[in-house]
Protein backbone atom coordinates (compact mmCIF):
# COMPACT_ATOMS: atom_id res chain seq x y z
CA UNK A 1 0.00 0.00 0.00
CA UNK A 2 0.93 3.70 -0.53
CA UNK A 3 2.09 5.58 2.75
CA UNK A 4 -1.33 7.61 4.15
CA UNK A 5 -3.48 5.33 2.27
CA UNK A 6 -5.94 3.06 4.14
CA UNK A 7 -4.81 -0.52 3.66
CA UNK A 8 -8.77 -2.36 4.70
CA UNK A 9 -11.01 0.13 5.03
CA UNK A 10 -14.05 -2.15 6.05
CA UNK A 11 -15.80 -1.98 3.48
CA UNK A 12 -14.86 -4.12 0.10
CA UNK A 13 -12.73 -3.23 -1.93
CA UNK A 14 -13.35 -1.72 -4.95
CA UNK A 15 -10.70 -3.57 -6.98
CA UNK A 16 -10.45 -7.56 -6.48
CA UNK A 17 -6.33 -7.06 -6.76
CA UNK A 18 -6.16 -5.08 -3.25
CA UNK A 19 -8.65 -7.26 -1.34
CA UNK A 20 -6.49 -9.44 1.29
CA UNK A 21 -7.18 -13.09 0.98
CA UNK A 22 -4.76 -14.24 4.13
CA UNK A 23 -2.97 -12.62 6.75
CA UNK A 24 0.10 -14.40 8.17
CA UNK A 25 2.09 -13.17 11.75
CA UNK A 26 5.69 -12.79 11.07
CA UNK A 27 7.34 -13.12 14.05
CA UNK A 28 6.33 -10.46 16.64
CA UNK A 29 6.88 -7.83 14.31
CA UNK A 30 5.63 -7.78 10.93
CA UNK A 31 2.19 -9.46 8.67
CA UNK A 32 2.64 -10.29 5.46
CA UNK A 33 -0.75 -10.30 3.69
CA UNK A 34 -2.09 -12.20 0.02
CA UNK A 35 -3.75 -9.79 -2.31
CA UNK A 36 -6.88 -10.59 -4.34
CA UNK A 37 -4.61 -10.80 -7.38
CA UNK A 38 -2.25 -13.53 -5.46
CA UNK A 39 1.03 -11.22 -4.33
CA UNK A 40 2.15 -11.40 -0.75
CA UNK A 41 5.42 -9.91 -1.41
CA UNK A 42 6.41 -6.90 1.55
CA UNK A 43 5.54 -7.01 5.15
CA UNK A 44 3.69 -4.65 7.48
CA UNK A 45 5.61 -3.77 10.68
CA UNK A 46 2.89 -3.71 13.20
CA UNK A 47 4.18 -0.18 13.81
CA UNK A 48 3.67 0.82 10.51
CA UNK A 49 0.00 -0.51 11.04
CA UNK A 50 -1.04 1.10 13.74
CA UNK A 51 -0.07 4.48 12.31
CA UNK A 52 -2.25 4.06 9.96
CA UNK A 53 -5.59 2.79 11.74
CA UNK A 54 -7.79 4.77 11.32
CA UNK A 55 -10.05 3.03 14.35
CA UNK A 56 -11.11 4.92 17.46
CA UNK A 57 -8.68 3.23 20.09
CA UNK A 58 -5.67 3.75 17.57
CA UNK A 59 -7.00 7.33 17.35
CA UNK A 60 -6.99 7.77 20.54
CA UNK A 61 -3.77 6.07 21.07
CA UNK A 62 -1.82 8.69 19.05
CA UNK A 63 -3.59 11.77 20.30
CA UNK A 64 -2.38 10.50 23.83
CA UNK A 65 1.14 9.98 22.82
CA UNK A 66 1.45 13.14 20.73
Amino acid sequence: GRAGLPIVTGKRAPDPSIEVKTVMPIGGYAMRFTWGDGHDAGLYAYRYLRAICSCPACEAARTVQG
